[in-house]
Parts: C-alpha cells; structure tokens; sequence
C-alpha cells in the first residue's frame, strides 16, 4: 500500500516534466526554422561585402599603379600623355585599368610646372569577358612643390642644428635630423626649435624618437618622452616629429628645377646669378 501511495502522488510530476520537454522542443525549433531563414540573407550579405571590399582594393590598385607611373615619368624628365589608359593588370579575382588626364595648364596642355590628374580606376570581375565595372574610384591628385616648406634640406652632412635656429613652417630633411641641446636649454628662455612640423627620412638606430641628440635628449633614460621637453624642442609636441618618413626625391637634374622656377619655357632664362621676374609676352609688365 505504501507503494502505491508513493507512486500515485508523484504520478503529476512526470507529466509536468513530459509537458516541459514539449514545450522547449517547440521553442528550440521555432528558432532553429528563425536562423534557417536568416542564415541565407547573412550569408548573401556576407558575399556582398567580400565582393565589394575585393573591389575596391583593385580600384585603389589602380590609383596606386598610376601615381607610381607619373612618379617615375616625371623623374625621367617625362611628361605624361593626355589622356592615357594604362594597360589592365589583376589582383585576386579582379582586375583594374586606370584612365589618367591632365588638367588644361599640365603638360603637354599647358605650361604649369605643377602637374594636376585626374584618375580614373575600374576594377571589374577577371572572369567577365565584358570589363563590367563593379567599383569605380576618380581620384584628383596634384604635384607638391617646395614652397610647402619652410625648410628642406637633402643632404645635411651631419650638420646638427642647435638652440640658435628657429624654423616657422614645416622643416624636413632626407639625412637623419640631429640636434644639439644642452641641459640649460629645457630651463632657459630660449624659443622653440621648430614651430611647425618637423620631418626626416632617416631614422637613428638607438634613438627613442629616430633623431641623433648631442647632449639632452628630450626623453628619459628609458626611452619615455618628457612632454615639457618635446614642447620646448618642437612648439607642438612629440606629435609633430616624424622620423623614417617619406623621401623627397630630387630631380637627377636641375634642369626642371628651373624650368619650373622660371615658368615661361618660351621665355630665355637669365644668365646671371640674382632674384629675377620674368616679363609678360606682351607690354611693358
């Protein structure tokens, strides 16, 4: 009879639990039909982006390619035809070609010594006979000229530059910067170095920041900056030092040097040493 008793009173109990074990069944699959039905929309999405990421890094490929073209024609003393489409190349499952054109005053134009392009890069699927653009990036791009510094400097041959040289705009130099600070100069009255940017394309193996200091450097001996320091040294801080920088190649020759200073080629150019203007074609001016 006990037994009996015992199995009566918990006969309510097991099919509460058989209820439950329904219950999250359904629940499970319900969900499991919600992500059967999301997984394909994520998953185009997904080969979407892909597709999309893939062609935009050809198309930039593209960008590079052609400013790398210019770069090298314009060191050999080579003007770029107008307009010219560069040969299509690949890169992964895409392939890129890059249309450049020179503005009205680029040769050969015009007769800017500043050069100004604009390019143009479609990246289209390597298996489409048809060149389809997928991704299209125009890109204008402009030749620097000194004048955006306030100093430059090609070869330095290991002059150090010191307390007594203040430099207002963006300095940069090709040689590793060094820099001579005595310990005084960080208690002193003295003016910062630099003002503005400073720059160099050589980096000084050994140094904390890439510059060759005599004397105190503007760091601890672990190698930690010394905000005070670096703001008595450069007006704006450890950010507006950058060693290994980009190389600013001179031309082989100074011939474009000067061609591009006198900016008139149909003008003869002076033959002795001075500041010269040159006059209009016509008039007095």
């Amino acid at each position: 009879m006990t037994t009996h008793a015992w199995q009566h009173a918990n006969a309510p109990l097991r099919g509460s639990a058989i209820l439950l074990a329904l219950f999250f069944l359904t629940a499970l699959f319900l969900l499991a039909q919600a992500f059967q039905r999301l997984l394909p929309v994520e998953l185009n999405a997904a080969l979407i982006h892909q597709t999309d990421t893939s062609a935009y890094f050809a198309a930039d490929a593209g960008v590079q390619d052609a400013i790398a073209y210019i770069e090298n024609q314009l060191a050999n003393g080579r003007e770029v035809a107008s307009p010219l489409t560069r040969p299509w190349a690949g890169l992964g499952a895409f392939s890129y070609q890059t249309t450049i054109t020179a503005d009205a005053q680029t040769p050969p134009n015009g007769s800017s010594p500043l050069r100004v392009f604009t390019l143009v890069s479609d990246a289209c699927r390597s298996s489409d006979s048809s060149r389809r653009p997928v991704r299209r990036i125009t890109a204008s791009i402009a030749q620097q000229s000194f004048a955006r510094f306030g100093y430059f400097a090609d070869k330095t041959n290991g002059i150090p530059y010191g307390i007594s040289y203040e430099f207002d705009g963006p300095f940069h130099v090709n040689d590793p910067l060094q820099l001579t600070l005595p310990s005084e100069f960080y208690n002193g009255g003295y003016a910062a170095i630099f003002n503005s940017t400073a720059t160099s394309a050589s980096v000084v193996s050994g140094s904390a920041d890439g510059v060759d200091y005599k004397g105190t450097p503007p760091f601890d001996g672990w190698g930690n900056p010394i905000a005070g320091r670096y703001e008595k040294v450069y007006k704006q801080g450890r950010h507006a030092l950058t060693t290994g920088a980009r190389r600013v190649e001179l031309p082989p020759n100074t011939a474009s040097l000067a061609n591009a200073a006198w900016g008139d080629p149909t003008m003869p150019k002076p033959t002795t040493a001075g500041v010269y203007v040159n006059q209009a074609k016509t008039g007095n001016d």
